[in-house]
């Protein structure tokens, strides 16, 4: 069997949580591993909402921990996360 898909998302509101939801539920091949929020509590709620758990980290921790990002967040980061991922040679 393959190595599932380490999958991060930062941004845990309504797009970010809705994305959450349908790859746990529809995507197998993929491990939803961590998300992210500028607003902990969002992110802290999503997490323990499902098992297992992702962790929930910062965006530098959560970019490398990961192979794919999700990038759900608001405009005002997303040029940012985009750029960090990117020279980490991720997938956003």
């Amino acid at each position: 069997m393959a190595a599932k898909l380490n999958v991060g998302i930062v941004g845990c509101g309504t797009i970010g949580s809705g994305l959450f939801r349908a790859i746990r539920e529809e995507i197998p091949a993929v491990k939803l591993k961590a998300v992210c929020d500028r607003e902990g509590e969002k992110a802290l709620k999503l997490a323990s909402s499902h098992s297992p758990q992702p962790v929930v980290l910062g965006v530098s921790e959560l970019i490398a921990v990961v192979d794919l990002v999700i990038e759900c967040a608001s405009v005002e980061i997303a040029g940012a996360l985009v750029e960090e991922t990117l020279q980490k040679n991720k997938e956003i």
